[in-house]
């Protein structure tokens, strides 16, 4: 045993096996415990810039500007929050009026489908149609009955839950103003750490990282809102423009993704018989993913200075490990690893 460990190799393969579990443990466990404390670090530094404009600038002091630069970016997130709520509501709202004719047309549209697919198969008319809304009724029962069962019994914690989040936004916003005001002190006792060094270039890397995700996400964006965009005008719809930047806005968001409209449209061409225009969804849905899956491992790979390999490797076992975070913290992840290692 002693001459194992003895060996460079295995002593490095050891080092290499803890560190990598010390990591995924702090970032899956401790992470989620002090994320007020990770928004109240970006929320102070947001504040501090702000800060020493007005400090410089207006001849503010420091901890009046302070307190002012954060109640200020404090009521404008909670403004905007408020706005976005209310337009919402308002959507909400606008679906509850117009379900009736929504619901309408639906029906009208599966029951346009179901005929075409009845003469196409050959089978007794009106059958799958009524077969179709026999399911739906009975799938409408079973899926109200499940949520009148989840809303009486996860009531109670979504109130924790709504709790708990508005202690921690307190938290933050406290944690930020101190971290302004004390912040020259905290640098040096941060500096007075035996790990600053590491610690200084882990958070270089992971703000190297962090731009490197949003600029991919924004040329991915830009390329699937044109390609998606020339595909509606090849199907002469009208509103091809606003189309092509909502599903190129929605293929960023992973819980949506652009499958979710994609396929069900050109799913619904093919059964009416519109095969061209089926064809010029599916083509355009499978190009955009396609240009996801090359372009974001290599984009983040390049930006972030890891290969494309090595990118989609730690955003796989991310997105496996840690959720969808880990899109983002998979390459964060491997650079702290590796800083450590070295």
């Amino acid at each position: 045993m002693k001459e194992l460990l003895q060996n460079e190799n295995i002593r490095k393969c050891i080092k290499l096996f803890a560190v990598s579990l010390g990591v995924i443990l702090v970032i899956k466990y401790l992470l989620p415990l002090f994320w007020p404390f990770v928004l109240a670090y970006f929320l102070g530094e947001l504040v501090c810039r702000l800060s020493d404009f007005l400090n410089r600038k207006l001849q503010f002091h420091y901890k009046v500007a302070a307190i002012f630069s954060l109640v200020v970016i404090v009521i404008l997130i909670f403004v905007l929050l408020a706005l976005i709520i209310n337009k919402l509501l308002g959507q909400v709202q606008n679906l509850v009026v117009s379900w009736p004719k929504f619901q309408n047309d639906l029906d009208c549209g599966i029951k346009e489908i179901c005929c075409n697919t009845e003469k196409r198969l050959r089978i007794n008319n009106g059958l799958l149609y009524q077969t179709m809304c026999d399911g739906m009724d009975e799938v409408s029962k079973v899926a109200k009955k499940n949520v009148f069962v989840k809303i009486m019994s996860n009531s109670k914690s979504v109130v924790i839950v709504s709790v708990e989040i508005i202690a921690a936004i307190i938290v933050a916003v406290m944690a930020a103003y101190f971290y302004v005001v004390e912040k020259s002190d905290i640098k040096e006792k941060i500096k007075g750490l035996f790990f600053y060094n590491e610690l200084s270039k882990i958070k270089s890397k992971m703000s190297i990282i962090f731009r490197a995700y949003i600029k991919a996400q924004l040329v991915i964006m830009l390329i699937t809102s044109t390609l998606c965009s020339i595909g509606f005008a090849l199907i002469k719809n009208p509103y091809f423009l606003i189309l092509g930047i909502v599903v190129g806005l929605l293929d960023a968001l992973p819980l949506i993704g652009l499958g979710i409209i994609m396929i069900p449209w050109a799913v619904g061409y093919f059964i009416i018989g519109n095969v061209r225009k089926g064809l010029v969804i599916a083509v355009v849905y499978i190009i955009c993913y396609f240009v996801r899956e090359i372009l974001e491992p290599k984009l983040i790979g390049d930006n972030a200075g890891i290969g494309p390999l090595t990118s989609l490797v730690c955003i796989y076992i991310g997105y496996e490990i840690f959720g969808l975070l880990g899109v983002f913290l998979g390459p964060i992840a491997y650079m702290i690893i590796q800083q450590m290692t070295e």
